[in-house]
């Protein structure tokens, strides 16, 4: 009885965030936020140019700043700061070792900085999913609605304008408003995915979403990234058999079987090998090997909590590792995760968002062939694939101004959301 007492004065503080005027503040700045993550306010009709040099930290620190403090004044004024933090507590553990993270920290001033600012995009996105009425349908929304945008700015720019505004002249492919392909990729590919769980009641509403979906498909194949083309087919085949009956996920399971055993017998390096030569790309994932390796060993100096969040990779780090050019990353998310808070870390990281996909699907999945059930085959699609085939050659955890890992998490608060707003409510079609 006193649990559901107060559970209702919780249900009862967040409904005010739903009606005060300041949440519409909080989505606009997410939006500048993702504008931010995508093009780092590039003019478009500027050259892409390679440059070692870290840019725009001024800028994300006064973005994350001023969505922070709305997000902020949103939960002070509603009186929700407390009850906001209680209902969100499969990141919980991630927020406490991130800031303390600093005590053992190699580079004191740089976790400080750093752990602030995933502290202040963690309160944005938890003030953007309670202030909505529907915040699957929102997040959705806006993902696919950006990336439509950008995809279409950058197509006609590079049909119109030439190459030398859309594509980085060290790495060819599609960057558009970007930087750089895989930047543009992996909003193309992440937007695509998120689309799936869009439903449309009017024809006009449909012949939007296909024109969306076709734009963003042409911009993620000019981009040319192997990695990420991997990823949305990986999660395409994950949507599909968390969508379809029991006698069709029985059918894709035998083709996926005939398919693993085929590339057994055909013998796995010589798919990769011939995959590799299909792409013009080296086996050795343009370098990647090699820093793994020496990483490898940088990191078992510290294998239990690691050098502290966002020390690792300082200004120049790469070429003092690798001497022959300068990554900023050693392009495994895990690998990186683990060099910043250790083993700590990892198991913190497996518990907020494996754990949380793994306790909460049977609470969140729907039935079959409901809006429930497609919204949340995309967003277990989207988490799934990208934890199991992108991080494995991009290093996003826990980096806020990176748009894959603005959408995981959003992905899981949304998942793990249990506020009147929550996915079980919102998808209500008794």
């Amino acid at each position: 009885m006193i649990t559901q007492v107060q559970s209702n004065s919780l249900v009862g503080q967040t409904v005010r965030m739903r009606q005060h005027p300041l949440r519409f503040v909080v989505v606009i700045l997410l939006l500048v936020w993702i504008a931010y993550s995508a093009s780092g306010f590039r003019h478009p009709l500027t050259p892409i140019l390679h440059s070692d040099s870290y840019e725009g930290a001024v800028i994300r620190q006064a973005l994350f700043s001023a969505a922070a403090l709305s997000s902020f004044a949103l939960m002070f004024l509603t009186r929700n700061i407390g009850s906001t933090l209680t209902m969100n507590r499969s990141m919980l553990l991630l927020s406490i070792i991130v800031p303390a993270s600093i005590i053992w920290s190699t580079e004191t001033i740089l976790s400080v900085k750093r752990a602030i600012l995933f502290l202040f995009a963690l309160i944005t996105l938890y003030a953007v999913v309670h202030a909505s009425q529907r915040p699957v349908n929102l997040m959705l929304k806006i993902i696919t609605c950006s990336a439509s945008v950008i995809a279409l700015i950058s197509l006609l720019i590079h049909f119109a304008f030439g190459q030398a505004y859309t594509v980085n002249p060290v790495r060819a492919g599609l960057a558009g408003i970007t930087s750089h392909p895989n930047t543009l990729a992996a909003i193309m590919s992440i937007a695509l995915i998120c689309s799936l769980g869009i439903h449309t009641n009017t024809i006009r509403g449909t012949i939007a979403l296909r024109v969306a979906q076709a734009l963003m498909s042409l911009s993620l194949i000019l981009a040319q990234s192997i990695t990420t083309l991997m990823a949305t087919f990986i999660a395409i085949g994950i949507y599909s058999l968390l969508v379809c009956n029991s006698y069709k996920r029985g059918i894709l399971q035998m083709l996926i079987i005939t398919g693993f055993i085929t590339c057994s017998i055909v013998g796995w390096n010589n798919i990769k090998s011939t995959a590799f030569d299909v792409s013009g790309r080296d086996e050795s994932l343009s370098g990647r090997d090699e820093v793994w390796k020496i990483v490898l060993v940088e990191g078992l100096k510290k294998p239990v909590f690691g050098s502290g969040y966002g020390a690792f990779w300082t200004e120049g780090k790469g070429r003092q590792l690798v001497h022959t050019w300068n990554p900023r990353q050693s392009h495994n998310a895990y690998l990186d995760l683990w060099l910043d808070l250790g083993i700590v870390g990892l198991g913190a990281m497996l518990f907020a968002f494996p754990g949380t996909l793994y306790m909460r699907w049977s609470a969140v999945k729907g039935k079959p062939g409901t809006r429930q059930r497609r919204a949340m085959a995309a967003l277990y699609a989207l988490s799934i694939s990208y934890m199991l085939t992108y991080a494995m050659a991009q290093s996003y955890f826990l980096r806020f101004d990176t748009f894959p890992f603005m959408s995981l998490c959003w992905s899981i608060i949304l998942i793990g959301n249990t506020d009147h707003n929550r996915i079980e409510n919102e998808f209500n079609e008794a």
